[in-house]
């Protein structure tokens, strides 16, 4: 049995790589591809239906421009450093699609959203994390960028440099944003 999450990627984040990168190796850090996750862990034996259950449910999703906010941290190692991500209420929305269109495999709707770019999985101290944010907090906040592919990850709790990807479902740009 896997366990699969669904993370909005953007196919040109060279730049929230590289800090990513930079955090992992100054901070002893696993490194992770950049993304927001969409949908938590479901387990499932049945990888293909999955897959072809994320296409169907995505068949009507845009390319979203997100716009980093200041970075934020919490307690946990999951969001131990990240970027508040916005437009807040399309992010809910895609979260709300997938949970819904998921839920014959076990998706839940996390009513507690927040949508976020984790810059480093870390369990730190708060000072750390304050100091950090201190030298950084300018950096990138506020840049736009586009996110343009859907990824299934496999999910491996205890190795996050063992995670994954399934498959890429590239999202298609509509008329508005190409021009």
């Amino acid at each position: 049995m896997k366990q699969l999450v669904i993370w909005l990627c953007s196919s040109k984040s060279d730049a929230l790589a590289a800090l990513i990168r930079q955090f992992s190796n100054e901070l002893d850090a696993p490194v992770f591809h950049p993304h927001i996750t969409l949908l938590g862990s479901v387990k499932t034996q049945d990888t293909d239906a999955y897959i072809t259950a994320v296409e169907n449910a995505c068949s009507d999703c845009k390319p979203i421009e997100v716009s980093l906010g200041a970075i934020g941290y919490e307690p946990i190692i999951w969001r131990s450093l990240y970027y508040h991500a916005a437009p807040k209420d399309s992010l809910v929305d895609m979260h709300q699609i997938l949970s819904q269109q998921l839920q014959h495999f076990g998706a839940r709707s996390d009513n507690y959203f927040m949508p976020h770019l984790s810059l480093v999985y870390k369990e730190m101290e708060e000072q750390q994390q304050l100091k950090i944010i201190e030298s950084y907090s300018s950096l990138l906040h506020h840049r736009i960028l586009l996110f343009d592919e859907i990824r299934i990850m496999e999910f491996i709790p205890d190795d996050i440099e063992g995670w994954s990807t399934i498959k890429i479902i590239p999202l298609e740009i509509s008329d508005s944003l190409s021009n």
